[in-house]
């Protein structure tokens, strides 16, 4: 519970955060990227640029869907990438899980990813 203390949380534009590099040991989403299809990438450069260790997202990644899924979140205009390129970004995938009980029209899937400097 001490530990819980030392937590921060901050909000704010993804694609443009007012932090120092390497200013976070961890950053998430939470279904942010789904509302940003056409500036995510923005969003992953920034994130990788003030976050020393581990990035994680909630996504509706690609390989979470299946094409009922992809269909919708294509009409949608919705995010929905695959978890794969992010390695472009500087962002080493160590993990991706998409298994877990879901009641929505489309699934995510939960990515760690290293920051690579």
């Amino acid at each position: 519970l001490e530990k819980m203390k030392k937590i921060s949380f901050f909000k704010g534009d993804a694609t443009q955060m007012d932090f120092p590099d390497n200013t976070f040991d961890a950053t998430f989403t939470i279904l942010v990227l789904e509302q940003m299809p056409y500036v995510y990438s923005k969003a992953l450069k920034e994130m990788r640029r003030v976050t020393k260790k581990y990035c994680i997202f909630l996504e509706p990644f690609y390989e979470a869907n299946g094409f009922k899924g992809r269909l919708h979140l294509n009409r949608l205009d919705y995010f929905r990438s695959s978890y794969k390129e992010f390695q472009k970004f500087g962002l080493e995938p160590i993990f991706f899980y998409k298994d877990y009980p879901q009641k929505v029209t489309f699934s995510t899937g939960i990515l760690v990813a290293r920051v690579v400097k």
